[in-house]
């Protein structure tokens, strides 16, 4: 472990959010430490500590969900996300990411979009 430690907090909410979806059977694709080079990971975990969950695929993103160095959010254990906006949201955001959001704001916006689609075929 490297001598700079950016965050003296794991991130927690990124695997909240996973255990929420897998109990509830919604499918997703986990990623750790997504966006890094094998060689900075080695020499500076703890600034790689980054996730992402990609609701259904990563083939088929509708949702994508981060946590890690630089997001937003993530001084407070916090999630970012890109979709999955409400209507107010992608007016006042359009195509930017929102952050400082929870587990359960995330995935009650998963798990509405999950209940609302019927025609599922080639998700993953």
């Amino acid at each position: 472990m490297s001598d700079f430690l950016l965050y003296d907090k794991p991130c927690k909410e990124i695997f909240k959010l996973k255990r929420m979806l897998e109990k509830a059977d919604i499918p997703f694709e986990f990623i750790e430490g997504f966006g890094y080079g094998k060689s900075l990971k080695e020499e500076f975990p703890d600034l790689m500590d980054h996730y992402q969950i990609c609701y259904p695929s990563r083939k088929n993103m509708k949702i994508s969900v981060i946590e890690g160095l630089g997001t937003h959010g993530r001084e407070q254990d916090r999630l970012e996300i890109l979709g999955g906006f409400t209507p107010w949201e992608q007016f006042k955001h359009g195509d930017s990411p929102i952050g400082f959001l929870t587990a359960k704001n995330v995935y009650k916006r998963i798990k509405k979009d999950w209940d609302e689609t019927t025609d599922r075929e080639g998700w993953i």
